[in-house]
């Protein structure tokens, strides 16, 4: 059994792949499995690999490399690689992102020196080849641990977590998520129900921040598609909330509807309110209303969802709100 299977989902990277696939061959830790899922580019993403693998022969062996037979997505792609891994434990890596040679050896050798079921550590976001270190905080699991998700102090990548595939295999099932907050729902899974967490307060993966604006570059249906699958996660983590033991839902009650308002504030800068999308955004998840007052946001979006809610104010901001899109 390898000690740690790599899940790496490849779309249309050839821009980045080879970056990526030269950092996760280099990996000090030796007993690795690779896998890469290809979601059928229509790029060369898939020659790049092939050519750099013929320079490593030292991991020839320890890479699978599947194709899907028609475009799905990427929790589709990750599902496929976790239902072929068979290491010890299993990390994602996105394939325009690249990883710090000791990544893998060091939270493997941290997480079996713990007996954890997640070793997780920070990150870089790397913006124009400019990098900011983003600090993780410690959490012992548990609710505290989906409290910090939900609040964004933990970030909710999924490649900077090293999960017992055990765990993995009872927590998540990404043919149930879709795209889009995807990895939210999957952390809060894991980390809700993980026996035993640590983290390695070191920054090995590197996330490249791609500059363009989804909402700008996006048209009407796709923005839709992706506000649906939006909902749809959200509703997963709702859920899974609601299924927890009654002292756990209570206290997670502020941190989710706090988490569900931000939601409905990204659709309200993404969708076209027309009448129907207005009606559909106003009925979304009511009873974060009761809740306004004790969310920890700034009191002028507070203003503002009161005044989208209201159906006489509503249209006298919704031009603010187009001039506040633009400017994003």
């Amino acid at each position: 059994m390898p000690k740690v299977s790599v899940c790496v989902p490849v779309y249309n990277v050839e821009k980045y792949i080879e970056k990526c696939v030269r950092s996760l061959f280099e990996q000090t830790l030796e007993d690795i499995e690779y896998i890469f899922v290809d979601d059928c580019s229509q790029d060369q993403s898939l020659n790049i690999l092939h050519r750099v693998l013929t320079e490593y022969p030292q991991r020839q062996n320890s890479v699978k490399i599947v194709r899907h037979k028609c475009n799905l997505n990427i929790t589709a792609a990750r599902q496929t690689a976790i239902n072929i891994a068979s290491g010890e434990y299993v990390i994602m890596c996105d394939s325009d992102d690249w990883v710090e040679p000791d990544m893998y050896e060091t939270l493997y050798r941290t997480a079996v020196s713990n007996h954890a079921d997640i070793a997780y550590c920070d990150l870089m976001f790397v913006v124009d080849n400019i990098e900011k270190h983003v600090n993780q905080l410690d959490t012992l699991g548990g609710v505290n641990a989906v409290q910090q998700i939900l609040r964004a102090n933990i970030n909710p990548g999924v490649w900077i977590k090293l999960v017992r595939r055990a765990l993995y295999q009872k927590a998540v099932s990404f043919s149930d998520i879709r795209p889009m907050y995807e990895d939210t729902v999957a952390s809060i899974n894991l980390f809700y129900l993980a026996k035993s967490i640590i983290h390695v307060p070191e920054a090995y993966y590197h996330y490249i921040v791609h500059q363009e604006s989804v909402c700008r570059t996006m048209d009407s249906s796709i923005m839709l598609r992706r506000a649906d699958d939006i909902i749809h996660n959200s509703e997963k983590i709702i859920q899974f909330i609601a299924n927890m033991p009654s002292d756990d839902r209570t206290r997670l009650t502020p941190d989710l509807y706090g988490f569900l308002f931000k939601v409905k504030w990204t659709l309200l800068s993404w969708w076209t309110m027309d009448k129907d999308n207005l009606s559909r955004w106003r009925n979304l998840w009511p009873e974060i209303m009761a809740s306004l007052s004790n969310i920890q946001i700034p009191r002028w979006k507070k203003i503002v969802y009161r005044g989208m809610i209201s159906r006489w104010t509503a249209p006298v901001l919704q031009p603010l709100l187009s001039v506040y899109k633009k400017t994003r």
